[in-house]
Formats: structure tokens, C-alpha cells, sequence
């Protein structure tokens, strides 16, 4: 075996040994990149989350993510799972699903859509129709 090879087979062994392709998945990213549905981009730094919250309304799920100054709201199917990725800070991008991914009758979560609203315009909804936050 010439000397190229081995240094070749040796270089892969330690790719695959390597100790940052698990510390990949363990380590969340510094930020959460949220592409809500009207087309807009947003990063949110995990300094900043607060807590997340899932539940059924109306025969879907809804998930909000809080942040200090934004709320993320999350509607689909099956988001229990993602909301502990979430609690965990291991998620690095939430976005809607493409059509073409999956059948919404499949096992995997499903997001139809991704909104994203300031907390205070909230909070002022809220007290418009005489609705409190419970977070506050």
C-alpha cells in the first residue's frame, strides 16, 4: 500500500473518530432562526428564551416559543416533540413544512405556519378585548 493510501485511510479514521461530530448535535447554536411564513427571517439568540408552551386547539397544535421581546407561534401537528427540542435549546432552525416533505398523516411533525409577533403589540391586544397574558 503506498504511502498516500495510508495517510488517506488514516485521515478518515479520525474524521469518523472525531469527537465534534457528536458535540454537533449535543451543542445548541448560539441563535434560533425562525423563517416565518410571510417570508421574513429572524434570528432569536437562546440568551433571550424565556419558555415554550405546546397545546391542541381546534383539532391542531399550536406551539409558542417566548422570547424577551417576540413570541413565536407555531401551528401544525405532532409538536410535543419539537417543543422539547425547543426546551432543550437544540433546535437551530424552525420553519414551515414543505408540502412535498411529508403527508400530514405521517408520524412527523408538521408545521403549517410560523408567525412572529412582538410582545408588547401583544399585550396590547390582549388589553384591548380585556384578555390578560398569563406569562405576565
Amino acid at each position: 500500500m503506498s504511502t498516500l493510501q495510508e495517510l488517506i485511510r488514516q485521515r478518515q479514521r479520525e474524521i469518523v473518530a472525531s469527537p465534534l461530530k457528536d458535540q454537533s448535535v449535543k451543542t445548541p447554536g448560539p441563535s434560533l432562526r425562525v423563517f416565518a411564513s410571510n417570508g421574513e427571517l429572524w434570528g432569536f439568540p437562546w440568551a433571550h428564551f424565556i419558555y415554550v408552551r405546546a397545546l391542541t386547539c381546534e383539532a391542531r397544535e399550536v406551539m409558542s416559543v417566548v422570547f424577551v421581546s417576540h413570541e413565536v407561534a407555531v401551528f401544525g401537528q405532532r409538536l410535543i416533540g419539537l417543543a422539547e427540542e425547543v426546551a432543550d435549546q437544540r433546535l437551530i432552525e424552525l420553519r414551515a413544512s414543505k408540502n412535498s416533505y411529508a403527508t400530514k398523516d405521517s408520524y412527523v411533525c408538521w408545521i403549517d405556519l410560523v408567525e412572529v409577533f412582538a410582545r408588547e403589540e401583544l399585550r396590547k391586544k390582549n388589553e384591548a378585548i380585556g384578555s390578560v397574558p398569563s406569562d405576565e
